[in-house]
């Protein structure tokens, strides 16, 4: 969690990697952008190059922190790349040119997440470290994240993504226009207290035929009862296992499933797939 006191800052690396940075772990992090960025630049070690996915408020905060001791390569600006189906690109790098590389990972944003990991490989190819670009392909088309818009029923499809905060909704609604927008989507919501659900909620609820509010069995889960004053018509279900089960009576052929909120509410949906199956 954000850079300057994450205890993998003790290591000494030979590239450092700031993919984006959001509001999130405000509480820990700061109130703001420049403040998150700030934490999260404190990974920029003397001589050691940056690769980020950042803009705005936030590149500039990197730029700043890196000063004139580190280069700093940014997506965009010194690299880029171009989609060229749906989980795949081409890579246009400070050298390499890469056409026709697949991506493991669902979602547009895993394209640029993968952008910044090849820059990060070619800087890392350069310092000395053997990286075959076939090795590179072969890593990026086979990763997996549990958890991250994965699939994980069928009948009715169940959707699975721990999207906890603003940014991750967003990449969560732009996926589900792009590939569900003539599906009725039912959401099954649980999320911490600590986070931005109202903005969450604002941006996925649009989408939603049918919402279920529940909450994981952590002390930090928000209320599905506060929740559901800012949804109306929403359904209330006080654990994740029966908002996953009303959901799957409510679904009729042509629907998904879509549970969403927190690591915690996708975890325990999982667990209720797997006994169920």
């Amino acid at each position: 969690m954000g850079g300057r006191l994450d205890s993998t800052n003790a290591i000494h690396p030979t590239v450092s990697v700031i993919t984006n940075v959001a509001m999130d772990h405000r509480e820990y992090l700061g109130e703001n952008i420049r403040e998150i960025a700030a934490e999260k630049a404190g990974i920029i070690k003397e001589g050691v190059p940056v690769v980020t996915g950042a803009s705005g408020e936030a590149l500039q905060v990197i730029k700043e922190k890196a000063g004139g001791k580190s280069q700093v390569f940014v997506l965009g600006q010194d690299f880029s790349y171009e989609k060229r189906d749906d989980q795949c690109m081409s890579y246009h790098g400070l050298h390499w040119e890469l056409e026709g590389v697949a991506i493991g990972l669902p979602g547009d944003h895993q394209l640029s997440n993968a952008a910044v990991a090849l820059c990060a490989a070619e800087l890392l190819s350069r310092s000395g470290t053997d990286l075959p670009q076939g090795a590179i392909r072969a890593a990026l088309s086979a990763v997996e994240w549990p958890g991250r818009l994965e699939m994980a029923a069928q009948n009715p499809p169940v959707l699975l993504d721990a999207a906890h905060n603003p940014h991750g909704a967003q990449s969560l609604a732009a996926f589900l226009k792009t590939h569900y927008a003539d599906k009725r989507i039912i959401l099954v919501f649980g999320v911490m207290m600590d986070k931005d659900w109202k903005e969450i909620l604002n941006l996925l609820s649009p989408l939603a035929s049918h919402i279920i509010l529940t909450r994981p069995a952590i002390e930090r889960a928000a209320p599905p009862e506060l929740l559901a004053l800012s949804v109306p018509g929403a359904t209330v279900a006080g654990d994740v296992k029966n908002a996953l089960s009303m959901a799957r009576k409510r679904a009729v052929e042509g629907d998904i499933i879509v549970v969403t909120g927190s690591l915690y509410t996708v975890g325990e949906a999982k667990t209720a797939i797997y006994e169920a199956a």
